[in-house]
């Protein structure tokens, strides 16, 4: 059996890629690779994720590893416990993909595992034989895992906040977190989306599916709108007039927040290669520095590791606030802009008036073999769109997943950036490995 670690954990369909034989592997050589001596298990409201996590807890008490079901659970909740308790930890989820996907996310002592790591896990799943035990593995109580948790928002000290929000829980693990939570911060929490039945996760709604958080916010006339996506480390906002608030905008909220407390170390905040030059101008103005990482929150935390920042993020509403909380987490960010937002005494959309975004576009082409990335006539049309666009973002990437490569552009001339994607892409058409 072969597997590889992606940009956020091993991900794949239900019972052909994600199968029970692959968690049982994985709980069996932790211990082996990592060194995992007992490990705490949380997974989301897929119907799937029960029977993989039994399988994972099985192969890992095998192996004489000592595991901790928690059940359903956000994964920045077992990553906070898994850190606080130097422990070791996996979340069985596919955090915004629909219900018949689903995924491993492992957390060496509560950080994500570094490149080393994963390929001695992968390698030892591919080559696995059953171990000879000399002790079996127990299973522990979980009952500190959430008390742990909620104990962050008790040490925040958190005045009441007068406003309303619509939260979109996404039908999946974050529902009865924000329930026990959010009602006693606000005026109102009215909640949608809060009804997993093993099917409905991401179901038209979440993060990645604001519609109908839009239209609750607009319909309650709220203040504000919170979309979760399935596992719960992802946050997405709308404002009370239905603008959609993204993770760079977060990031740039709380940056400044932090840089106004003498809070951000070093004043700089860490982005991926997506990130809008508009937004990058606005943090600038504001006296805070960007680096720029690889797209996916594990090279952001990375990259965040390296420089000591405070902040960092991606536009798809994955945001690390260090210092409340080592990994992405949706619920801790939207209280920590609810809070903001209180002390500034001004809505969301006026909180922001100095981020004004740059047009963007993304366009996909469809190829044969995506290596028409690397063709002599391709790489000549992409530098000379970048000397065109030298103030602005181009990204040519391939698709991690389909026969695709994905040109995106952003700019504050539209014009300069439609000559750019159409030079690039007839360069693609053109280079004789055609769709």
């Amino acid at each position: 059996m072969k597997t590889t670690f992606g940009t956020d954990g091993i991900r794949g369909q239900a019972g052909t890629e994600i199968t029970t034989e692959l968690a049982f592997r994985l709980g069996a050589v932790m211990k082996s690779t990592i060194g995992t001596e007992s490990l705490i298990i949380g997974h989301d409201t897929r119907e799937s994720s029960p029977e993989l996590a039994n399988a994972l807890a099985e192969g890992a008490m095998v192996a004489g590893t000592d595991v901790i079901l928690v059940g359903v659970a956000p994964t920045p909740v077992i990553a906070h416990y898994a850190k606080h308790a130097n422990l070791d930890a996996v979340v069985i989820t596919a955090s915004h993909n629909p219900y018949e996907d689903n995924g491993l996310k492992v957390f060496k002592r509560g950080q994500k595992p570094s490149p080393t790591d994963e390929k001695a896990i992968e390698a030892s799943i591919t080559d696995f034989t059953p171990p000879n035990t000399v002790k079996r593995g127990e299973e522990k109580d979980a009952g500190a895992v959430f008390d742990v948790y909620h104990a962050l928002y008790r040490k925040l000290n958190l005045e009441p906040i007068n406003l309303s929000v619509v939260v979109d829980c996404a039908n999946g693990a974050t529902c009865d977190v924000a329930k026990g939570i959010l009602p006693a911060l606000v005026d109102e929490a009215h909640f949608i989306h809060d009804a997993p039945d093993g099917k409905n996760i991401n179901a038209g709604c979440g993060a990645t599916n604001l519609d109908n958080l839009i239209a609750e916010v607009k319909a309650k006339t709220a203040d504000l709108g919170i979309a979760f996506d399935g596992d719960g480390d992802r946050v997405m906002l709308v404002d009370h007039a239905g603008q959609v608030v993204d993770g760079e905008s977060i990031v740039y909220l709380l940056a400044r927040w932090l840089k106004e407390r003498d809070a951000l170390n070093k004043n700089t905040v860490v982005l991926t290669k997506m990130a809008n030059p508009g937004l990058i101008r606005a943090l600038k103005a504001e006296g805070i520095s960007v680096s720029l990482t690889d797209i996916g929150d594990k090279y952001v935390v990375a990259e965040m590791r390296r420089l000591s920042a405070d902040i960092g993020g991606e536009g798809s509403g994955h945001v690390i606030v260090r210092p409340y909380m080592h990994t992405g987490d949706g619920l801790l960010v939207a209280v920590l802009v609810l809070s903001r937002l209180q002390e500034l005494k001004l809505p969301l959309a006026s909180a922001l008036k100095n981020v004004k975004p740059d047009p963007l576009i993304t366009t996909n082409v469809r190829v044969k073999d995506k290596r028409v990335i690397d063709d002599k006539q391709v790489k000549t049309a992409i530098k000379a769109a970048e000397k065109t666009l030298k103030d602005g973002l181009l990204l040519v990437r391939k698709s991690g997943t389909e026969p695709l490569i994905r040109i995106t552009v952003s700019h504050r001339d539209e014009t300069l950036m439609k000559t750019a994607v159409e030079t690039i892409k007839t360069a693609i058409e053109n280079s004789g490995v055609k769709p």
